[in-house]
């Protein structure tokens, strides 16, 4: 935590607000489950596309030159997750963008 208060984004990227993408269309679902499903009953989808960037995001920013950082992700298999985040997706625009950065921080100065 202390490496994180300390950290300070590449100046030519700079803060992004989380608000950057519009809202996700209503699906008419409700709130997370808290029992479990009856016989015949179907699972709720809950929306992730903001979130799923914004997570590609934080990967991408909290490995700019940051050893120890990269190779946590690397030992615990983010660079596969990243690398399918690549794909061009038509809902979630910046999420390629995000992930080829995290890409690049996450193989930076590996030996």
């Amino acid at each position: 935590l202390r490496r994180m208060i300390g950290w300070h984004p590449p100046q030519a990227l700079g803060p992004a607000p989380i608000s950057d993408q519009a809202p996700a269309a209503s699906t008419g679902t409700a709130p997370a489950r808290t029992r479990p499903l009856r016989q015949g009953e179907q699972p709720q989808v809950i929306e992730t596309l903001g979130v799923e960037a914004e997570m590609v995001r934080l990967v991408a920013l909290m490995s700019h030159a940051q050893p120890a950082v990269q190779e946590r992700v690397r030992e615990l298999g983010g660079l596969p997750v990243v690398l399918e985040r690549c794909q061009l997706d038509e809902q979630n625009l910046l999420i390629r963008e995000w992930a080829l950065l995290a890409v690049r921080y996450l193989c930076a100065d590996e030996r």
